[in-house]
């Protein structure tokens, strides 16, 4: 942000950097919410759904909550 940037897209959903909600929440920017599951080495494994499409609105809404109760609008 400091160099420019208008708005985050947090591909991990802030589970890499706790701070970021923080962040954003201060910097009053647009932020992203992107559904991931581990990382690069891990995300194969963790690709087990109940529902697929169930499984990753659940998953978006907690963390977009956890952005909300940070301060993020």
């Amino acid at each position: 942000l400091d160099l420019g940037a208008k708005w985050i897209n947090d591909v991990r959903a802030g589970n890499d950097d706790p701070d970021i909600l923080r962040v954003v929440a201060e910097a009053n920017c647009p932020y992203v919410v992107m559904h991931s599951r581990g990382n690069s080495k891990t995300m194969g494994q963790k690709n087990n759904y109940n529902n697929v499409v169930t499984d990753v609105i659940d998953g978006l809404h907690r963390r977009t909550q956890k952005a909300v109760d940070f301060g993020v609008k």
